[in-house]
């Protein structure tokens, strides 16, 4: 058990009921491990990248890290060489593997650090690793696939531009190989920190100080998937200001980043931007949340998919139990960027947020540093909300799970369902006997159920066309056990 951390107490979840998972737990082995993001797996489980030298006394690993949905470790996976390397983020691909987007600085590469892309199985073990990069630093900040199974990944270079530092995306095809590169920039630094991937479309978001009104700007890049840049928007004031992340929803983009429009005191203050898809904004907040104390950030930030609502992940200097030293702030807002409530959480160390995502019971988990060291030098802690919190705190204690140590799997973990994205039909695989299928809805809803009764030798094929299109959550029960994952009917 680790010291007392704030958050609300926790309850189980039942598909088709109100109650809602909730948990905090941090994760660390004997050396220094570093949390980047966090998504829901289709499994309602959650996949995690970072990096950490628990694996490699000698040098940092990257990693991906699965837990069950409560938040309990299943297994992790480190990869890389003889040198450094970070998994800065992670996806589910199309095909229901694992991507991760970073940075390496092994032998493998060009020199310096390189562009760093891991595709992975659902055990964790590598089906490729590739680095993209000259000889100088070249670090990929986020990962993002496009509908023909090509990833993206967007950073910074150091070997090719304009200038000093330039925006860096690659382009590759299902295998990772380089369809094209590009970059973007002038004779200053200009940088990319995350990517939406909208349709056919790639919108990058960062900041550049080749161009704009001040120190740093933030800067909007909107392309297609040939590399054509569409528009570009570049805001700010005098001061340092950028975006650290994006999330599309319908016609337009949420992102979040830093400003420094508070001259008088200089402190830096959340921003909260909205834009649509053709470029118009719809919301700029440059008002500082707190003039007379701290710096605050927006780390990442997330879209309800049930709503639109909005969730911001901060880190937070002003107030809290910090004491300055910095903590995790997260605040719900409507659709158009209307506060409705927040809540913080920490110890008196920093606790910093690196990752959001929505949760398919309408909740959110969220990955950030832990300021309350386990076994080694340094540990990240995954927290798990219901959507409907409000400002009272709760103090519990926060269990740690080591990451490098795997929990056998179950027997009957080699339960499969494909496609993700459906047009006709489900293949289900791993399965012996099936007692009944039932589908819900991203509500929770039951839509269907079916006593199958059918020992299955292979695969069993569900047809899903009397479905309509949507989000979906499949539930097999085999031997009195439950099996889900999530798909989407087109």
């Amino acid at each position: 058990m680790k010291a007392i951390f704030t958050i609300l107490l926790g309850l189980s979840f039942t598909i088709g009921s109100a109650q809602l998972i909730t948990f905090v737990r941090s994760y660390g082995g004997t050396g220094f491990d570093y949390g980047r993001d966090v998504i829901q797996d289709l499994d309602t489980g959650y996949i995690c990248t970072g990096s950490s030298t628990s694996f490699l006394p000698d040098n940092g690993e990257a990693f991906l890290m699965k837990t069950d949905s409560l938040g309990q470790f299943q297994w992790s996976f480190n990869y890389g060489a003889e040198g450094s390397e970070w998994g800065e983020g992670v996806i589910l691909t199309l095909d229901s593997m694992y991507a991760l987007g970073g940075y390496s600085n092994s032998s493998w590469g060009a020199g310096g650090f390189d562009f760093f892309l891991v595709k992975a199985g659902q055990n964790g073990a590598p089906i490729f690793q590739k680095t993209y990069g000259g000889p100088d630093w070249d670090r990929a900040f986020d990962i993002g696939q496009l509908p023909d199974s090509g990833f993206v990944l967007v950073g910074e270079t150091y070997s090719y531009g304009a200038g000093q530092r330039d925006c860096y995306i690659v382009r590759t095809d299902k295998n990772g190989d380089t369809i094209w590169t590009k970059t973007w920039g002038g004779s200053d630094d200009d940088y990319l920190k995350a990517v939406w991937i909208d349709g056919d479309s790639i919108v990058a978001v960062g900041g550049t100080q080749s161009f704009g009104a001040g120190m740093d700007d933030g800067l909007i890049l909107k392309m297609g998937s040939d590399g054509n840049i569409g528009w570009t928007h570049i805001t700010g004031d005098t001061l340092v200001d950028y975006f650290n992340c994006i999330e599309g929803y319908g016609s337009y983009y949420v992102i979040g980043g830093q400003t420094e429009k508070d001259y008088a005191l200089t402190l830096q203050d959340p921003w909260y931007f909205k834009i649509e898809n053709d470029g118009s904004i719809v919301h700029n907040n440059f008002n500082p949340t707190n003039a007379t104390a701290g710096d605050e950030e927006c780390m990442a930030i997330t879209v309800r998919q049930l709503n639109g609502d909005i969730v911001t992940a901060n880190l937070n200097n002003s107030f809290g139990i910090g004491n300055g030293n910095g903590d995790l702030l997260l605040g719900k807002w409507t659709s158009n960027f209307g506060y409705v409530t927040g809540s913080w959480y920490g110890h008196e160390g920093t606790d910093i947020p690196y990752g959001v995502d929505d949760t398919y019971d309408g909740g959110i988990i969220v990955i950030a540093d832990y300021s309350e060291y386990g076994t080694g030098g340094h540990s990240f802690m995954l927290l798990k909300k219901n959507i409907t919190w409000n400002n009272l705190q709760i103090s519990i204690n926060v269990v740690n799970d080591s990451i490098t140590t795997s929990i056998p799997m179950n027997s009957k973990s080699a339960f499969d369902a494909y496609p993700t994205i459906v047009e006709e039909f489900i293949n289900i695989t791993g399965i012996e006997l099936i007692e009944s299928i039932n589908i819900f809805n991203i509500n929770g809803q039951l839509v269907y159920s079916d006593n199958v009764k059918s020992e299955v030798f292979g695969n069993y094929i569900f047809d899903a066309q009397q479905l309509e299109s949507g989000l979906y959550i499949l539930q097999v029960i085999s031997e009195g056990q439950s099996h889900t994952k999530k798909f989407v009917k087109q």
